[in-house]
């Protein structure tokens, strides 16, 4: 408030008033938009969790695909080297069940 003061000690009764205004209106214009750019109402926090949340899940399921992949590729490779057919027994079958039940219960994660 000294501020002020000191500010209006400087001009005339007329200018007084007109200076007065012109402070209410800034000090008024400044509160109301430092409160509105702080508070939660134009938040995007919660767009960018979910945002990260689903970066997270598609990290997992590249990881589990890429795992799949080098399986079946390093038993191509044993298989050319052995030069034999070998057909897939069910413990082969299990990591793929395991692998895309994964993949579903992230994607039935992000179901609305």
């Amino acid at each position: 408030m000294e501020n002020i003061s000191n500010i209006l000690k400087q001009f005339s009764a007329q200018q007084k008033m007109v200076v007065l205004v012109l402070l209410l209106i800034f000090t008024s214009v400044t509160s109301v938009v430092t409160t509105y750019l702080t508070s939660d109402y134009n938040s995007c926090s919660s767009i960018v969790k979910e945002n990260k949340e689903l970066l997270e899940d598609y990290i997992v399921i590249s990881q589990l695909i890429r795992q799949q992949e080098q399986q079946k590729r390093s038993t191509t490779s044993e298989m050319r080297v052995d030069s034999i057919i070998v057909t897939r027994s069910p413990a082969s079958i299990e990591p793929e069940m395991t692998t895309l039940d994964t993949i579903m219960m992230i994607a039935e994660k992000h179901m609305k």
